[in-house]
């Protein structure tokens, strides 16, 4: 037998129509880390969003990419990282994601310390947090 426990379930992970974009200001290349810090409790103190969307906004005319919807590069175009700190402050990487399209990434473990992100040279990226959508 297994307790469930569907009202904390949904705050951890509440389903994709229930979650709207927020911009983060500006536009991205190099490397870097985002952090959403809203002085929400754990595990959301540090990272209060549940998903980050990616977009490209400069591409290279060198690069080749396949026809399709969406538009699938050859090379990555961006890799992410979400990064977890344990109860004794011992930080590791639980999730990795090369992006060759752009698309929502719905992280499986909440509350990230941060999203680091390696962002191939002459590729510039726009980047949104995925929140939870109010009335």
């Amino acid at each position: 037998m297994s307790l469930q426990f569907p009202i904390l379930d949904t705050l951890l992970h509440p389903p994709y129509g229930a979650l709207r974009r927020e911009l983060i200001a500006g536009v991205f290349s190099g490397s870097g880390s985002l952090t959403r810090n809203t002085g929400a409790l754990p595990p959301f103190n540090n990272v209060n969003a549940y998903g980050l969307r990616t977009s490209f906004f400069t591409v290279p005319a060198k690069f080749g990419f396949k026809l399709g919807n969406p538009l699938e590069y050859e090379q990555r175009m961006v890799q992410l990282t979400a990064r977890y700190t344990d109860a004794l402050g011992n930080d590791d990487d639980l999730e990795v994601l090369d992006l060759h399209i752009e698309r929502v990434w719905i992280w499986v473990e909440p509350g990230p310390t941060l999203i680091h992100y390696e962002i191939t040279p002459g590729v510039v990226c726009v980047f949104e947090w995925m929140i939870v959508k109010f009335p």
